[in-house]
């Protein structure tokens, strides 16, 4: 099939409509004027391969999705541009939406290259539920879902390993990159690289960061239909993100686990002085599951060890900064450490990079383009290369062609 000027004109009109944009409003982001949009899309104008880079990213879609045989108009960027986020956060997420995607898309590429196949195939099996309509049940389906995915990954009821290793051998591709301020994270289905979930990198601390993981990747068992979604304290109430939020609790704290911690700690749930949970308590579990110590004080709760009184009243020993002290008593090394922990998949991206360079499958040119996309600048870049042992001469800067767009 030839794509013609009328066909791809078609195409990029049908998924700018997709996306809910006007013709203004695309041509400002293209930086040219709506009557230069509309002849491009009548078939009148041709697209340069600049302009359809960047339209294509607008439309949170590869060059090579318009140059196809078959052309879907529905994108994972659709149900993003639809949510209900403000007008002043949407245009940040959708851009940050749009780095993610571009950056799985590169990653793909390097692995092809590379010759590297990913395990888990498309990612973990969708688990076909009816909609939660009420907290119950969604909690209900959480706590049976975190059950059921801990047992078909062999994990029983011990604390779980790094989230990034795990999610990434079901197939699920792992990122942190900086999100806007109130997102704790995002959860994409791009049918060319199967589910991809990202976390704030902006969080500092490493529990917290565990929780965003298991919550996406709950969104991953649960809400696949959906295209994408965005995980925003100001839909907490979503009954989506209850369930995602419950699932992570559930998966991060498995119930008969903390059962036997505590009976270990001598706690029970039948109230009196000498077995009165204490912020202690609560201290040693979040750091032997890698759990927030809000989150223990959660799954505490759920599972009806803490009534809301003393939910309430061990929360004080977060809010006064005496966990803090308790936690550099107890530990070297305190559960919520790794505020400056190495990002696990920028740091592999590079690796990526750095090999397709030492084998000349990419040229500096693309090189430099790809440690961009991770945040590193041209100077580190070459330092970089300088430490890894590339002594190459950076002169030949033009594109690939089996990687262009």
């Amino acid at each position: 099939m030839t794509i013609t000027h009328q066909i791809l004109g078609n195409r990029l009109r049908e998924a700018r409509d997709a996306m809910g944009m006007s013709q203004a409003e695309a041509a400002e982001a293209l930086g040219k004027s709506r009557p230069t949009i509309s002849m491009i899309e009548a078939g009148d104008r041709k697209v340069t391969s600049v302009e359809l880079a960047k339209l294509a990213r607008l439309y949170g879609r590869s060059m090579g999705d318009f140059l196809a045989e078959e052309f879907d108009a529905a994108n994972v960027l659709n149900s993003l541009f639809r949510a209900n986020l403000g007008e002043d956060v949407k245009p940040l997420m959708l851009e940050a939406a749009r780095d993610c995607l571009e950056i799985g898309r590169q990653a793909r590429n390097l692995e092809r290259l590379l010759g590297i196949t990913r395990p888990g195939g498309g990612g973990p099996p969708l688990r076909t539920l009816e909609p939660a309509g009420t907290r119950p049940e969604a909690l209900e389906q959480a706590e049976v879902a975190a059950i059921e995915e801990r047992s078909r990954l062999g994990l029983g009821v011990s604390p779980l390993p790094d989230l990034v290793d795990l999610f990434e051998a079901q197939g699920v591709c792992v990122a942190q990159i900086e999100l806007p301020e109130g997102v704790d994270g995002l959860t994409l289905f791009p049918q060319e690289l199967g589910p991809f979930i990202v976390v704030n990198a902006k969080e500092e601390y490493h529990t917290r960061r565990r929780f965003s993981f298991a919550h996406e990747y709950g969104h991953v068992l649960f809400d696949q239909q959906e295209q994408g979604l965005i995980s925003h304290r100001g839909i907490r109430s979503d009954p989506r993100e209850v369930r995602a939020n419950a699932f992570a609790g559930a998966f991060l704290l498995p119930a008969e686990g903390v059962k036997r911690l505590l009976a270990v700690m001598g706690k029970s749930k039948v109230a009196s002085e000498s077995n009165e949970i204490q912020a202690a308590d609560v201290v040693l579990i979040s750091h032997h599951f890698g759990a927030s110590y809000s989150a223990v004080l959660c799954r505490l709760e759920d599972l009806e060890y803490l009534n809301p009184q003393e939910r309430i009243r061990l929360e004080g020993a977060r809010n006064d900064g005496s966990m803090y002290k308790l936690e550099n008593l107890l530990f070297s090394t305190p559960s919520n450490a790794g505020k400056n922990e190495p990002e696990a998949f920028r740091h592999r991206f590079l690796g990526l990079t750095l090999e397709a360079l030492r084998r000349e499958e990419i040229s500096w040119g693309k090189g430099k383009e790809l440690a961009r996309l991770v945040g590193l600048d041209e100077d580190a870049f070459w330092n970089l290369c300088d430490e890894a042992g590339l002594e190459q001469e950076p002169h030949d800067c033009i594109l690939p062609a089996h990687l262009g767009g």
